[in-house]
Parts: structure tokens; sequence; C-alpha cells
């Protein structure tokens, strides 16, 4: 059977954002059914996966211009007679195309989101010299796989890519139902930080030194808290995890709003929130919080730019989108969602995202 690489070039595990999700789960849901190698830095903790690694390229950004490790990676792949290398970020490819070519072996793009664009919605000056990058990576490997549908077709169009290939491989996710310990969670959670026990808990997860996510946290401070404070009648706490806040903001937190840093296990948290706040003006590709979200039992309210290409007919009523920066429409969808807070996340969204069909079409491409 061919072999496989998979490049991530930057450490990703344990992981501890949803881009390292993203690359942990689908190496993993990949080695189940291919061998596969990945290809990483050595500042990894591999220990527990079913996949192996290989720390053939540098930390920092030498990893991208290193001819030591391109040297490398090509002795790597010509001994092991690999087929295929699948790139977890276009950047790479600049280092690695040429040796993939070299070494006879095909190149594919995992690609969470177009990243030039996310690079022009935070206004940085540098994003044109992204877009020549994607362009000439997306248009010289031999398959795309796109973890959003609205990026793949946008992707087409301004790459000039053909439909043979670009495929679809979603986020996935391990749950195959929702959960049975929610209120387990949500006791632990009350307990362990001393919340009122009728509260509602709303909560906001992701680091804050990304600024799509400094933008959410100030929305929350300034927008969204005033307009709860003075119109939500049920008790509630808002409770804002990820490392990186600035004591600026922390300043700011009224005695309903809560920081609690870096949480190792977020899953708890999800668990026990009535509701999950994504309210993402900018950045691009999926917000794969909202996936893992839904899928651990929990309503998710968005803006519209935050649920860009996740599949809102699978989410049903557990993903309720509002209008960009309308902290009033956030409020009356946190209402109704917790007026509705017995509604179960429907089967159909963990027919779509369990990763044993999300990486289906990856499967039938590395035959």
């Amino acid at each position: 059977m061919n072999r496989i690489t998979f490049v991530v070039p930057y450490r990703f595990l344990p992981p501890r954002n949803g881009g390292h999700q993203a690359a942990a789960g689908f190496a993993t849901a990949l080695s189940a059914q291919r061998p596969v190698v990945v290809i990483s830095t050595p500042d990894n903790q591999p220990e527990g996966y079913s996949f192996s690694l290989e720390t053939l390229l540098p930390k920092g950004v030498k990893r991208y211009i290193s001819l030591p490790a391109a040297l490398a990676c090509y002795r790597f792949f010509k001994k092991n007679d690999i087929k295929y290398a699948v790139l977890f970020q276009p950047f790479i490819g600049l280092l690695l195309y040429p040796v993939c070519w070299m070494a006879g072996v095909k190149t594919a793009v995992y690609v969470q989101n177009i990243e030039y664009q996310r690079f022009r919605t935070m206004n940085k000056w540098w994003w044109p010299l992204v877009w020549f990058i994607e362009y000439l990576i997306y248009r010289l490997s031999w398959r795309l796989f796109f973890i959003s549908p609205d990026d793949l077709v946008a992707s087409r169009r301004l790459f000039g890519l053909p439909a043979s290939r670009c495929a679809l491989v979603p986020y996935g996710i391990n749950q195959q139902e929702p959960p049975a310990n929610k209120e387990m969670a949500r006791r632990e959670v009350i307990n362990a930080h001393h919340l009122p026990t009728e509260a509602r808990i709303l909560l906001f997860f992701g680091p804050q030194q990304y600024q799509p996510n400094r933008e959410a946290v100030h929305f929350i401070v300034d927008k969204l808290a005033p307009v709860l404070r003075a119109k939500l009648k049920e008790p509630y706490q808002i409770l804002i995890c990820g490392g990186g806040m600035s004591d600026d903001i922390q300043s700011q937190l009224d005695e309903n709003t809560h920081y609690l840093g870096f949480v190792p296990d977020i899953d708890r948290y999800v668990k026990a929130a009535d509701v999950v706040l994504n309210p993402i003006m900018s950045g691009g590709g999926v917000k794969t919080k909202i996936i893992e979200a839904i899928a651990l039992g929990a309503t998710v309210i968005s803006t519209h730019v935050g649920a860009i290409g996740v599949d809102n007919r699978a989410c049903g009523p557990k993903l309720q989108i509002v209008a960009d920066a309308d902290a009033e429409a956030f409020y009356k969808a946190i209402k109704a969602a917790i007026e509705q807070n017995a509604l179960e996340t429907p089967a159909s969204f963990y027919e779509v995202y369990h990763w044993d069909r999300a990486i289906q079409a990856a499967l039938n491409c590395l035959k």
C-alpha cells in the first residue's frame, strides 16, 4: 500500500487550538485507514497517537527556507517509497513542492482557509504576497482538500482551479452522539468557579493572541454585556477562556463576566455552557470551535462571518446565526436559546461531521 506523509510545519501536539485539532484529527483519521507518517517540528509531543512522527523540520521561520530540511525530506521520501505528501499549510509548499517533484511524490494541500483573504480582512499589508504563494502552490498541487465548501467554490474562481483537483474534506469530530454528562460538567464548572447554581453559562473560548478573537471579546465586553445586564431576566455568567487577554480588557469586565485564561479541559466548559458565543467579525475559514461545540451538545450563536463554511442545515437549531456586530440580535438569540435549552444536537450533524465520513474524500484520492 502506498505510504503517505502529512506535513504540519509547526507544533500541534498536544492540540491547543482549532488548527491543531484539525491537524491531529486529520492525521489520526487518515492513519486509521492508510499508513501515515507525519513530518513536523521537534517541539511536538506525539505520545498516544496512532501515527508516527518524523521531526525533519526545524522550529522557527527557517523551517520555510531550510535546505538541510529539504534534503532530509527528500531522503526520507525516497527511502520510504512515499507516494503522497499532504501539506497542512500552503507556505511550506515553497520549500517542499520542488522536493516532492524531484522525489516523484504527489503533493496535496489540506486547505483550512483562504489565507490571503484572512490577512486582508485583518488589514495586514503583506496579504498580496500571501495571495501569490497560495496561487502558486494551489495551481501546482495535485489535489486540494478543502475544509470548507465555501472556500472550495471561492478558490476555484479566485485561483482558476479545475473541479477535478478539488475535494471537500470537512473538519471532523470523534463524537457520534450528544454527550451524556452535560449536567455533571455544569456542576463541576459552577463549583470550580463559585458561580451561582441557577446561573446560565454563556461561554466564549479562543486564544486572545488571535486578532479576530480579541475583536470578539471587545464586542462581548463593550456591546453585548451592557445589553444583557439591562434586558436578560435570567441570571447568567459570561465565561471567557483562552490565554493572552490584555490587562486593559480585564479591567473592563463587569461582575457577570469572568476571564479564566487558558483552560486545558475546554470540553468540560463547552458541555457546561447553555450557550457558546461566536461573535467573530474578521478572519476566514471554518471556525472549528462551532463544530466542536455543537458536537458536545452546546447551542452556538454566531455572526454570519463566524459561521462561514459550517453546514447550518446539518446543525439544525443548535446553530443560530445573527447579523454581525448586532448586540440586540445576540441578546434575542441568547434568550431564545435559553428557553429551548433541552434541544439535542440532531443526528444529521454527526452523520456529516464524524471523521469516518469526513475523511472519505481524501481516502478516495490517496489510494
